[in-house]
């Protein structure tokens, strides 16, 4: 059986893979890296499943949690193997995340790096924000890229589910989707009256399901 130090353990680890191959395959885009092609995506996905897995294990026994834990679906989100670039706003977090436990790890918190990490945990509500900002704004890439053959059904049906979950229970994503209508509705005149009508039928139909979204507004 895991202990609560082992499972730190691995899920440090776990995110460290993460990080390290997605890093890699950022670099290969703005330089070239020929290694970097032969490394199959799956393993990427791997090493941040079993991160969001780790930190299901404590809450095994109690399947309602498990069920209403954001981390479920992000767990069963990278079971369907999704292309590199849906796995962008989770490299942030990660990169958050690892960042705050560096800082308090006597024998992690004395190497380089560290001070980058100091950085990111300064701003660790913006990049946190940043990360549920490009997490939103993916989602028409997610159902293209399944209408268009380029990911499975599941993938799209389980980012679905991860979004609608992170709305009902993350303030912090509500206020990501606010930014996005904000930034929507300043530029929506300029679009043809068919465009701006679907908009606010969308906007309409997310007021009724989540009314966190129409009170905000009213207090914009």
């Amino acid at each position: 059986m895991l202990t609560k130090l082992s499972v730190k353990d691995l899920w440090i680890t776990s995110n460290a893979t993460f990080i390290t191959l997605y890093s890699l395959y950022l670099s290969s885009w703005i330089i070239r890296l020929p290694f970097v092609a032969s490394i199959p995506r799956i393993m990427t996905n791997i090493a941040v499943a079993t991160a969001y897995f780790l930190t299901l294990y404590p809450q095994k026994q109690n399947l309602d949690r498990i069920l209403e834990n954001t981390n479920t679906f992000c767990f069963l989100f990278f079971l369907t193997n999704p292309p590199l670039l849906f796995m962008l706003p989770f490299y942030i977090s990660s990169v958050v995340n690892v960042s705050s436990v560096v800082l308090t790890h006597p024998k992690l918190k004395k190497y380089a790096f560290a001070s980058y990490c100091h950085a990111v945990n300064k701003n660790r509500e913006n990049v946190i924000m940043l990360a549920y900002i490009i997490e939103l704004c993916m989602i028409p890439l997610v159902i293209l890229s399944s209408l268009l053959g380029y990911s499975s059904f599941f993938n799209m049906v389980s980012y679905g589910l991860l979004i609608k979950m992170s709305l009902k229970i993350d303030m912090m994503m509500r206020r990501a989707l606010l930014i996005i209508l904000q930034v929507i509705d300043s530029k929506i005149m300029n679009l043809p009256k068919d465009w701006q009508k679907l908009y606010m039928d969308l906007k309409d139909y997310m007021q009724v399901k989540h009314i966190v979204v129409n009170e905000e507004m009213k207090n914009k």
